[in-house]
C-alpha cells in the first residue's frame, strides 16, 4: 500500500510540474516587451495575496505586475481585481489535486524570474526583493527586529506598521491602500444602508503546522450576544466570514441583519472576496480574512487574540484568558512569548467578557484615545508598539488581577 501511495504522490507532482510549467511559460510570453518591471511571488497563503501588492505599492511607483503562483485551494482567485492590473495569477496545481511541489514551484519561480529579467526592465524574486529593500534604520536597530523581522515576509507587515508611513508612501504611490469596488454584488443582495460590521471565524483541524489551529477563533454560536448587540443596539448589519461556508446559522434565523454565505447564493471566493470588500468593521481573530482589514485601513478589534503580543496596524486587541498578577508581569509576558505558539493552553474570555470588550470597542470607535496605549502599560517595542495599537480595557480589567497602574 505505501508503494502505491507513493506512486500516486510522485504521478501527482509530474502532472502539477508539468501544469506549472506550461503556465509560467504563457505568463512569461504574456510579459516579454510589456515594459514593467515584474516580481515573481512562489510562496505564502491567502493573506500573502493582499499584504505583498500592498507593500509593493509604497515601494514602486505603479510600473510593475506581480505574478503570483496560485493554488486553488489555498487562494482566492479574484483578490487580483483589487489591484488594477497590478497582479496576475500563474496557476501552478491543477483544481482538485493537492499542493506538493513548493520545491519544483521554488525552482520554475527562479527560471521565470531570470528569463523575465531578460526581456522586461527588471524582474525579481519577490522572497529576495523584500529582503533587500531598504527599510527604516529604527526597524534595523532594533533588537525585536532582528528576532522577528529577519523574515522578509514577516517584514510586508511590518512595513505597513511603520510610524513614518507618510514618508514611506511618498517614495510609492498615493493610492497605498485599496479602495472598495465601484460594484459590489454582496451589497446589493444586503441592501442594507446600515454600517457593516464583519465577524470572521476561523476553524482549522490539527495539523502539523501548529500556526493553523492554534489561532482558531471561538464558535460562532458562543458570539449570539454579540451580534444581537451589534445588530439590535448598535444598527450594525453583521456579515459572517471565514470558516463558515456551507451552514445554517438557525441561531440567526429572523434577524433581517444578518447574513452568511448560504443565504446568498454567491460562491465561496465570491463571497469571501465581496465580503472583504464591503465591511466597515472588522472582528475576528489573527486570520488570512484581517488583511482585508489591514489594506483597507478598517477599524478593527482583534478578539481571543494570539499569539500574545502579535498585532495589526491600528488594531484594538483583546487577547485570550491568561490571568496576570500584575502588569509587570504582562509586559514581561508580552516581550517574551510575540510568537511563542507552545503557550496554548488558554481558554477563550467567558461570553459576558467578549460583549463587554465589543461594546467598548463599538462605542469608542471614533475615539483614537479609546482602550489602553501599551506604552503606558511599559510595553515599548514589538508589533504593538509598531502598530500604534490599543489594549482593550474590559479584557485588560478581566485579566490582570492589579489593574490599578493601567489607564
Amino acid at each position: 500500500m505505501r508503494v502505491i501511495k507513493d506512486g500516486i504522490i510522485y504521478f501527482i507532482k509530474i502532472v502539477n510540474s508539468v501544469f506549472a510549467t506550461v503556465n509560467c511559460t504563457l505568463v512569461f510570453f504574456r510579459l516579454v516587451g510589456s515594459g514593467r518591471r515584474v516580481y515573481v511571488n512562489v510562496e505564502g497563503g491567502f493573506g500573502h495575496t493582499l499584504a505583498a501588492p500592498t507593500c509593493l505599492r509604497s515601494l514602486d511607483d505603479g510600473m510593475f505586475v506581480l505574478v503570483f503562483f496560485y493554488t486553488k485551494e489555498r487562494h482566492n482567485y479574484l483578490t487580483k481585481n483589487a489591484f488594477d492590473g497590478d497582479f496576475i495569477w500563474c496557476p501552478v496545481t491543477l483544481p482538485g489535486l493537492p499542493y506538493f511541489s513548493l520545491r519544483v514551484h521554488q525552482l520554475l519561480g527562479r527560471v521565470l524570474v531570470r528569463l523575465l529579467d531578460l526581456f522586461t526592465p527588471s524582474a525579481h524574486d519577490l522572497r529576495e526583493f523584500f529582503d533587500e529593500a531598504t527599510f527604516e534604520p529604527w526597524m534595523v536597530d532594533s533588537d525585536f527586529y532582528q528576532e522577528y523581522y529577519s523574515d522578509p515576509y514577516r517584514r510586508t507587515y511590518m512595513f505597513r506598521l511603520a510610524p513614518s508611513v507618510d514618508e514611506i508612501l511618498k517614495r510609492g504611490r498615493s493610492n497605498y491602500y485599496i479602495d472598495g469596488l465601484n460594484f459590489n454584488p454582496l451589497e446589493s443582495l444586503i441592501g442594507t444602508s446600515r454600517k457593516i460590521c464583519a465577524i470572521a471565524h476561523r476553524e482549522f483541524g490539527i495539523s502539523r503546522d501548529v500556526t493553523k489551529h492554534i489561532r482558531n477563533s471561538r464558535s460562532i454560536s458562543e458570539l449570539v450576544a454579540v451580534v444581537s448587540y451589534l445588530t439590535d443596539v448598535a444598527g450594525y448589519h453583521v456579515i459572517l466570514c471565514g470558516n463558515v461556508h456551507g451552514r445554517i446559522f438557525e441561531e440567526f434565523q429572523g434577524n433581517p441583519a444578518v447574513t452568511y454565505p448560504a443565504m446568498t447564493g454567491l460562491q465561496r471566493d465570491e463571497y469571501d472576496f465581496y465580503a472583504g470588500m464591503l465591511f466597515d468593521v472588522f472582528i475576528g481573530p489573527m486570520s488570512g480574512g484581517l488583511d482585508y482589514a489591514r489594506c483597507r485601513q478598517v477599524p478593527t478589534l482583534i478578539l481571543d487574540s494570539f499569539p500574545y503580543g502579535w498585532a495589526s496596524p491600528r488594531a484594538t486587541l483583546a487577547f485570550r484568558d491568561k490571568k496576570f498578577a500584575c502588569v509587570e508581569e504582562l509586559r514581561d509576558f508580552f516581550a517574551t512569548s510575540y510568537q511563542d505558539y507552545s503557550v496554548n493552553e488558554v481558554d477563550f474570555v467567558p461570553e459576558p467578557v467578549a460583549l463587554a470588550i465589543v461594546r467598548e470597542f463599538i462605542e469608542g470607535i471614533n475615539d483614537p484615545h479609546a482602550g489602553i496605549d501599551p506604552r503606558d502599560l511599559g510595553i515599548d517595542a514589538g508589533p504593538l508598539i509598531d502598530g500604534r495599537c490599543r489594549i482593550s480595557s474590559a479584557w485588560y480589567q478581566y485579566c490582570v488581577r492589579d489593574s490599578s497602574s493601567s489607564k
